[in-house]
């Protein structure tokens, strides 16, 4: 049965991302491209746990006009941190501490 909601889909695909500084214990369980409601593009993501604590990569093309600045919230044990990169937008959404998040968010390149 229909909420009339749309759902966002997702596929298991190389997202041409990489992310440089995994924290210790993380490895990556799943990469894909997301089409996300209000989103004209697919989103990639790329999702690291290291059993107890998940941490998810979204990168997508930038808004117009464009995010400037990085920024970053909390609430209770999920943080949240945003980086404009060039032409897309790192978000780095999980259960770990806030400048692991900056970290990994500033760690997030072109796969070569």
């Amino acid at each position: 049965m229909s909420d009339g909601q749309p759902r966002d889909e997702a596929a298991s695909a190389d997202s041409g991302w990489v992310v440089q500084r995994v924290p210790a214990g993380f490895q990556k369980i799943a990469e894909l491209k997301r089409n996300l409601p209000g989103r004209p593009q697919p989103v990639a993501q790329l999702v690291y746990t290291d059993g107890l604590a998940t941490l998810s990569v979204f990168v997508e093309p930038n808004a117009t006009p464009p995010r400037a600045a990085e920024a970053g919230s909390e609430d209770g044990t999920t943080t949240f941190f945003v980086r404009p990169m060039g032409e897309h937008v790192v978000s780095v959404l999980g259960e770990v501490p806030p400048a692991t998040a900056q970290q990994v968010a500033r760690s997030v390149a072109r796969r070569p």
